[in-house]
């Protein structure tokens, strides 16, 4: 049986030395006021991770799910995991997490694959 595990340390290893900081923050269990439009109460939880840029493949680009600025990211695992609707900063720049595939053999993630949009 493969060792996973090893491929997740691999994989972080490599992105934080290529990578640079990114800095996850979800807000939860906020309650919407429609008389001042305004949201109030919850908690924010922030992952900080290490993260590096890639590049969509050209079936990826020709698909309505992509635009043209949209960008993409190698997270590392072993953070914690970024949801739909996380906001993201990256190289100065708040994003919105658009989606998210977990590269995870055999039920151990290995690295996030996320695509942001500003």
């Amino acid at each position: 049986m493969f060792d996973y595990a090893t491929l997740q340390k691999t994989a972080s290893k490599l992105i934080t030395n290529f990578g640079a900081n990114a800095v996850i923050t979800r807000t939860g269990g906020a309650t919407f006021n429609p008389a001042t439009g305004s949201y109030s109460g919850g908690s924010t939880t922030t992952i900080n991770a290490k993260a590096v840029r890639a590049q969509f493949t050209q079936s990826e680009k020709a698909s309505q799910a992509v635009q043209e600025s949209d960008i993409k990211l190698l997270a590392e695992a072993g953070q914690g995991i970024p949801l739909i609707d996380d906001n993201l900063l990256f190289d100065s720049v708040d994003y919105k997490v658009i989606a998210v595939k977990e590269i995870s053999p055999s039920g151990v993630d290995v690295y996030y694959e996320l695509q942001l949009r500003a």
